[in-house]
């Protein structure tokens, strides 16, 4: 009778990319596991299992308060080079579904379509018909109706895991600069909220007002509104950014 030889190997899922691609897009507003669950459609322990996967194989660490952190260059190693190898596509019959790869956003205002069928995940809610290119799981055609920029991070990974060479040229170079800018902006967001935040309960704080000079009040309100408003700046751009690629 052989028996059974047990495999401790932690292996990567497919699963595990869609939660990564979406953490990649918030590095400093990290969303509660529960959270991310309701928004990817999967449960909190696949969330967690997954981080946990992502933290074993590189892509991810956790921060000092536990909070999975996105290790971006090893991601973009792992979709240029790994991605397609670990997860190749599957395609399947004609039918109703949502765009993806080449002929999602951000590459199909990149390249010329051709007369072939387009690649579409299958859904019920589908208007586009093409031939079946199954997503990396189930409920990502849901997840990525309600966040295009998270839409546009998986069309790409399904370019490169399916597409044409020069596709795959595209989705790469695509990839980098959209994770890389999305990177910058949230970094700066973060550190002009950190100096909002230090401002506003330095003008909170009735001892400052009463024993600073005036003119360091006023330095001080002023500093308040500027780093708001670059804030807000900054914001509107990630959003412009999400909305185009």
């Amino acid at each position: 009778m052989s028996r059974t030889i047990s495999n401790p190997q932690m292996v990567l899922r497919p699963q595990d990319v869609v939660v990564l691609l979406r953490l990649s897009l918030g590095a400093d507003s990290v969303p509660t596991y529960a959270a991310l669950a309701e928004e990817l459609k999967l449960t909190a322990s696949e969330i967690h299992a997954g981080v946990d996967r992502a933290v074993a194989a590189g892509l991810a660490r956790k921060d000092e308060s536990g909070k999975p952190v996105v290790v971006l260059e090893a991601l973009r190693l792992f979709v240029q080079h790994g991605v397609r190898y670990s997860f190749p596509a599957t395609h399947g019959p004609m039918g109703r579904g949502m765009p993806t790869a080449h002929a999602a956003a951000p590459l199909n205002k990149l390249m010329v379509q051709s007369t072939e069928p387009l690649p579409v995940w299958p859904h019920k809610d589908g208007t586009i018909r093409g031939v079946a290119f199954y997503p990396l799981y189930p409920t990502v055609p849901d997840a990525a109706k309600n966040n295009p920029a998270l839409y546009e991070l998986l069309a790409l990974v399904d370019a490169v895991r399916g597409g044409s060479m020069r596709e795959r040229a595209l989705a790469i170079a695509e990839f980098i600069d959209l994770a890389a800018e999305k990177a910058r902006l949230n970094k700066e967001i973060a550190s002009f909220a950190g100096d909002i935040e230090r401002t506003a309960k330095k003008l909170d704080n009735p001892d400052f007002i009463a024993r600073a000079r005036e003119d360091v009040v006023q330095e001080n309100r002023d500093r308040l509104i500027e780093s708001q408003a670059a804030k807000a700046k900054l914001e509107a751009a990630l959003v412009r950014l999400s909305a185009i690629g």
